[in-house]
């Protein structure tokens, strides 16, 4: 009776971790996403969902090349705000923050053309 148990708790487990996984695939930012890469990036995320690999799918749609940056979390946000010495970017909101990101990028894309 317990390895019945521990077998109907095993295909469950797996079952929700599938569904879970269908849901990431079914959604429209996946979609997007999946034509917005190329070729190499198609093959690396189907490999990540053959192999059920839900935290690594999600990273992938997180770190996204053609998020701009309003899609993009906090922590990455945050991480550019370190980048660029923005004062009290831990506490700044995202709006502030983008704001700040935004003009410090254009900053930086200023001073490329410039040198050009």
């Amino acid at each position: 009776m317990d390895k019945l148990r521990f077998l109907q708790a095993t295909v469950h487990r797996k079952t929700l971790r599938l569904r879970s996984i269908e849901a990431i695939v079914l959604s429209s930012q996946f979609e997007r996403l999946w034509m917005e890469s190329d070729t190499e990036l198609r093959d690396k995320v189907e490999k990540l969902v053959i192999e059920d690999c839900r935290v690594a799918i999600l990273l992938w749609m997180k770190q996204h090349p053609s998020l701009d940056l309003g899609e993009r979390p906090m922590d990455y946000l945050r991480g550019r705000g370190k980048f660029y010495h923005i004062k009290n970017y831990s506490r700044l909101t995202k709006p502030e923050l983008i704001g700040e990101i935004q003009r410090r990028e254009n900053i930086d894309e200023q001073e490329q053309n410039s040198i050009v």
